[in-house]
């Protein structure tokens, strides 16, 4: 064949369509961002969490403890108390949606010829086609409204006050700077309807800090990463006492339940600290370090942290990036760095 032309094959081109490299069924996505968490949160959940419906959703809550414990002697008067400490906890479902639509055209082009007969080259499914943009958009979507910044009134009002949007993550997870009531922002008064200022010791997520500019702790003063990991872990590894366990919580730290979130520069200093450390954790790997974890919890880089508006501003006037520098007070981060968040989903 080297050197004939091609008009010694013009049968074989006349009656050849083109072809694609790939099958009808396999449109390249190149607009996918490189990581998702929505998944970790419906892992294992069974149907009857996931898809549920009513006015409201609703939950009783125990925040504030009525304890009624005393010493006393015999035959003494005892003066009996019925505390009432339960509180509701209730918001409104919120929906979404989203788009796929087609006309008849579409796919009679794809599937017969203007005399109806079945066509023998097929190229691209539209089906699949306009699926693939639609579960993109859906999830591309939902991954956001996780990470939505909750700051000012308009997001408390749209979150909290019967509005439409999603609570996102950093509602329950924040650094507290929310003035008096220590929430995300001054105006998250309530969340999920109760009183910020009343039940904030029991209803507040729990926070540790670190040296971003040592997170190895090479000064060896315990303001590493790892001694905050440390601290976090045990603020949030509930036990039972032994004795009517029923009553209490049982919430461990460490679980196929648990994950760390992070921004693509978490996941760095983590695989660097790993790294850095490879002669002395306790199992070794190759220098790369591809999966990090932290006590047997996976170290997680979401797409969605990078970029996160979630931060204080150094003039306190607005939220950033967790390390922007935009070269003015109110554009710079007030404490740069990446941001850890441990979750039990």
């Amino acid at each position: 064949m080297p050197g004939m032309q091609i008009s010694s094959y013009l049968d074989w081109q006349v009656n050849t369509g083109p072809q694609f490299l790939s099958g009808p069924e396999n449109i390249i996505n190149d607009v996918s961002r490189r990581s998702f968490i929505l998944g970790k949160f419906l892992r294992g959940k069974p149907a009857s969490e996931i898809m549920q419906g009513s006015d409201k959703i609703m939950e009783t809550l125990y925040l504030n403890a009525k304890r009624t414990f005393q010493e006393f002697e015999r035959g003494e008067d005892v003066t009996w108390q019925n505390p009432q400490k339960d509180k509701s906890m209730q918001l409104d479902f919120k929906f979404t949606l989203d788009h796929m639509s087609w006309d008849e055209w579409e796919y009679q082009q794809k599937t017969s010829n203007l005399y109806g007969a079945k066509l023998e080259t097929k190229y691209k499914d539209m089906a699949f086609s306009k699926q693939q943009r639609l579960w993109e958009s859906t999830v591309d979507g939902l991954e956001d409204l996780l990470w939505a910044s909750p700051a000012g009134a308009a997001q408390f009002a749209a979150m909290e006050n019967g509005g439409k949007s999603w609570y996102s993550i950093p509602v329950f997870i924040n650094e507290g700077v929310g003035g008096a009531t220590g929430s995300f922002d001054a105006n998250w008064t309530t969340v999920e309807n109760l009183s910020w200022t009343t039940y904030r010791t029991n209803w507040d997520n729990k926070r540790a800090t670190y040296d971003a500019v040592d997170p190895g702790d090479i000064s060896d003063n315990g303001t590493g990463l790892f001694n905050a990991l440390d601290e976090i872990a045990m603020e949030v590894d509930y036990k039972t006492p032994g004795v009517k366990d029923r009553y209490f919580e049982d919430e461990s730290a460490v679980g196929n339940q648990t994950l760390i979130a992070t921004s693509k520069l978490g996941k760095l200093n983590m695989m660097d600290l790993n790294r850095k450390s490879n002669d002395s954790l306790i199992q070794k790997q190759d220098g790369a370090y591809p999966h990090p974890r932290w006590n047997g919890v996976p170290i997680l880089d979401v797409q969605g942290l990078d970029s996160a508006a979630l931060y204080l501003a150094q003039d306190s006037s607005t939220f950033v990036g967790e390390n922007a520098t935009g070269g003015t007070s109110a554009a710079n981060t007030l404490k740069p760095g990446a941001r850890y968040y441990v979750i039990n989903t």
